[in-house]
């Protein structure tokens, strides 16, 4: 919540501040790390209906009850549609998208932590309703 806060913040950027201030202020007052790449809600970054639609997939996560069908929906609806870091949202480990720094691998170690978490349950919630429209693994099932 604290990353669709941020970003609906940062949408409402009047044109004479400066965006990288205007950001660093934000990552401030809700504790984003600088790695953690913002984009303002309003262009296509995550907003707070975002959250909403997803919080049964994150509930799941947390619990370790995603198939691998909803860990999949989950992560294309971050990557693609909600344009966010995912890996610090659910595990605390920035991905850092958009750093000249970041690696591949340390990207992929990332995803596949969060697929281990999001997965480790022997029970599944099969339930979940797609987060990711025509996109979803499971779409037309």
């Amino acid at each position: 919540m604290r990353v669709a806060k941020a970003q609906s913040e940062l949408g409402g950027i009047a044109e004479e501040d400066d965006e990288k201030e205007f950001a660093a202020k934000l990552r401030a007052k809700y504790d984003i790390p600088e790695l953690v790449y913002l984009f303002a809600a309003d262009c296509s970054g995550l907003g707070k209906d975002d959250v909403k639609n997803c919080m049964p997939h994150i509930a799941s996560f947390v619990k370790g009850k995603l198939t691998e069908d909803g860990i999949s929906d989950l992560i294309f609806f971050f990557e693609e549609l909600a344009e966010c870091d995912y890996g610090w949202i659910l595990a605390e480990r920035p991905m850092g998208f958009y750093n000249d720094q970041t690696t591949a691998d340390h990207m992929d170690d990332v995803r596949r932590e969060i697929e281990s978490i999001g997965t480790r349950s022997r029970s599944k919630n099969t339930k979940l309703p797609q987060i990711a429209g025509f996109c979803s693994a499971d779409f037309g099932r």
